[in-house]
């Protein structure tokens, strides 16, 4: 079921809000609350799809040229912005190739211990620890000096939840998504990743 307001994931993005980068591929993710539900994140992602182009070794957008590695909050592959809650667009410009939904946030529960690449219990969840799905060293060691510097996971997201067959994509394709925030004077500063 799809929501115009609150938490939601594909269709429409909220009025008012977009990128500071737009491209081709451009699209509109997910908008979760902040806080107290006062503010709103809404992430966009511009990782190329496009059949002709996507597979290129040399693409610097396409998914697998950036898999197992951490991403600067300036990169435009992913795009946080936080604002004031607004309901969904009618304009189609970045709309997501994921069926809209709205999203339930369930209370907060211990995390389940999976080995990398073990079954996925919850694959999509707010906080806790990250759940890799591929066992690469180098990525997790990179998320690990993030938490040493004070980030913490924000939201981690898995394929799974949606139903097969539908005609989407995933814009992380089979990865596990993660996005880690740290707050700081000037407002709060976000690293992402897929691995």
């Amino acid at each position: 079921m799809d929501s115009d307001v609150g938490p939601r994931i594909g269709g429409l993005p909220p009025t008012g809000v977009a990128p500071a980068v737009k491209q081709a591929a451009t699209r509109y993710f997910v908008t979760l609350p902040l806080g107290d539900g006062e503010m709103e994140l809404s992430v966009f992602t511009g990782i190329d799809w496009d059949a002709k182009t996507c597979t290129q070794p040399g693409n610097p957008i396409n998914l697998w040229n950036n898999v197992s590695r951490l991403h600067p909050a300036g990169s435009s592959l992913v795009q946080c912005i936080i604002h004031r809650p607004a309901s969904r667009s009618m304009d189609p410009e970045l709309k997501s190739d994921l069926p809209g939904r709205s999203l339930t946030i369930d209370p907060d529960a211990p995390d389940e211990v999976v080995e990398p690449g073990g079954e996925l219990l919850l694959g999509s969840k707010i906080g806790g620890r990250p759940y890799f799905y591929h066992n690469t060293p180098s990525y997790m060691d990179s998320v690990n000096q993030l938490f040493a510097q004070g980030f913490c996971l924000f939201f981690q997201y898995t394929e799974g939840g949606y139903e097969r067959g539908q005609p989407w994509l995933s814009p992380f394709g089979d990865y596990t998504f993660h996005l880690f925030g740290k707050e700081t004077a000037q407002g709060v500063t976000w690293r992402y990743g897929w691995g």
